[in-house]
């Protein structure tokens, strides 16, 4: 559930890949994407059986993922720009103030971070994350907590990739 009514609302949007959710975010030259994930999965593309089973249920390493759509201002111009997949998307009104503090948080690891991978299967770049990612602990549960950063309200376990949007009045 969005804010109510927010003073300076700018829109975000949650995608929904069919498995995992992303956000992306307004940023000053365009969107951002911003996703999480298993880091041998997400990271390296080592999708296998064995490696999804062992994500799922073995905290592992994880990986946040970030994709800058240059001149994007639209959901319609940011998909047209990304190459992956998406079953659904939910477009949310939220703060200014706070999509901005959330960018400026998420783009800050990535100026910090030493090490970066790019995956071109998901157009994402990479950092490590310190948090170990798990089946109870995945990218929707992520997406969510970022969601509430936003001021939104999440109800519900975000354990699948099934958002739906709730009137917040």
């Amino acid at each position: 559930m969005p804010p109510a009514e927010p003073l300076d609302p700018v829109s975000v949007w949650v995608l929904d890949h069919g498995r995992h959710s992303s956000l992306l975010l307004p940023a000053e030259d365009g969107i951002n994407r911003y996703s999480w994930g298993d880091w041998q999965w997400y990271a390296e593309g080592v999708t296998g059986i064995t490696s999804g089973l062992k994500a799922l249920f073995v905290p592992s390493p994880s990986a946040l993922g970030r994709q800058h759509l240059p001149e994007a201002t639209d959901l319609k111009t940011a998909l047209s720009r990304m190459s992956v997949g998406v079953a659904a998307s939910t477009e949310l009104r939220v703060e200014a103030e706070a999509a901005r503090r959330l960018r400026t948080s998420l783009d800050a690891r990535f100026d910090d971070a030493t090490q970066r991978r790019y995956n071109p299967d998901y157009d994402l770049l990479f950092i490590a994350d310190p948090r170990p990612y798990s089946l109870g602990d995945n990218s929707n549960r992520r997406v969510g907590e970022w969601l509430t950063e936003l001021g939104c309200e999440i109800r519900g376990n975000p354990l699948l990739s099934g958002w739906r949007l709730a009137d917040p009045r």
